[in-house]
């Protein structure tokens, strides 16, 4: 028996499985669904379930290191987090080791406030490299703490950007800056959105699948 372990009622019109990044499997149905309608559903689908599942454990077996927070990835490159007699954070490359002030307690919080506080300067300089060549300008960027997703752009003209962006390389980076100021042209994932993007980022579907495989950093450091 499949193991639902959270069912969402909300006015939607159908049953819709989410996967989560840890593996949990989410149903979001109408409030009027039954459970036994609900079980049904989820048995008809239990193969692409199961499948999903094990694709999860999987990555989340590969980057068990960076899931307890005993490694970090810093622009795509992985590094072990240690505490040394330094003043700030620091990345050595040729011993592959975060370094973090002794002093500090809380690893988790220390690391979010000044991935944050690089992210704004890093972000907002590959969101302008783009603006001066697309010609796309939001009104508004935004950096955020977002669970499900790395960037979003609304009808507002509001660009947000996920502070764990620095985590991934380089080139993801620059392909979810250009996704979304793309969306300030396109509101939607037409073939014109994608042609868009595909100006500016050629190969953006092999980055697409490759920024997936990092989804799973969008639920550390909370």
């Amino acid at each position: 028996m499949i193991k639902i372990d959270k069912i969402v009622y909300s006015n939607r019109h159908s049953i819709q499985i989410q996967i989560t990044s840890v593996g949990e499997l989410v149903i979001r149905a109408p409030k009027k669904a039954s459970e036994s309608a609900i079980m049904r559903f989820v048995m008809q689908k239990q193969s692409w379930i199961e499948l999903h599942q094990q694709n999860i454990k999987a990555k989340n077996q590969l980057n068990a290191e960076i899931i307890a927070q005993n490694s970090i990835l810093f622009f795509g490159k992985s590094y072990k987090i240690t505490k040394s007699n330094i003043k700030t954070i620091s990345f050595d490359d040729n011993t592959k080791c975060c370094l973090i002030p002794l002093q500090i307690n809380d690893v988790s919080v220390y690391i979010k406030k000044i991935y944050k506080k690089m992210a704004i300067k890093y972000l907002h300089s590959r969101v302008e490299h783009f603006i001066n060549i697309m010609h796309n300008k939001p009104d508004k960027l935004r950096l955020t703490n977002a669970q499900t997703c790395w960037g979003s752009c609304n009808s507002n003209k509001v660009v947000s950007l996920n502070w764990r962006l620095l985590m991934v390389a380089p080139d993801e980076i620059d392909y979810v800056v250009v996704h979304e100021l793309s969306h300030l042209t396109q509101m939607n994932h037409s073939k014109l959105f994608w042609a868009i993007v595909a100006q500016y980022i050629q190969n953006y579907k092999y980055i697409k699948t490759k920024l997936k495989k990092h989804d799973y950093l969008l639920n550390l450091y909370r």
